[in-house]
């Protein structure tokens, strides 16, 4: 969703000068995740944090059915850190997305530009 600068400053001229620049960000970093995402490099990024995840679940279930459950837990562990940190960055991703898409879609629903 595209907004004009024009509209954005508009919109950043409703809040107290220390929420402006949060919001200003939150508002830019979602853009270039999006940005990002829509290109074939960002889907390739994406989808093989998808695969990493995939990957070390197998490789989890693999290690539980071929050890004891004490030899297991410390074979497991190195999967479960690498599913942790991309479970991690999906998590912020999601956040910055969404934050920017709350405040563009309040900037889309101001009816003038004072």
């Amino acid at each position: 969703m595209h907004i004009s600068h024009e509209k954005i400053l508009d919109y950043l001229s409703g809040f107290k000068d220390e929420q402006r620049e949060t919001i200003y960000k939150a508002i830019v970093d979602g853009n270039l995740l999006e940005g990002a995402f829509s290109t074939t490099e960002g889907k390739l990024i994406l989808g093989d944090i998808f695969e990493l995840i995939a990957t070390n679940v197998i490789n989890i279930v693999a290690q539980c059915t071929d050890k004891s459950p004490g030899k297991a837990a410390e074979a497991v562990y190195p999967y479960c850190m690498e599913i942790g940190v991309a479970h991690k960055i999906l998590l912020n991703w999601a956040k910055i997305l969404t934050k920017s898409d709350t405040h563009k879609k309040k900037i889309k629903e101001m009816k003038h530009v004072r």
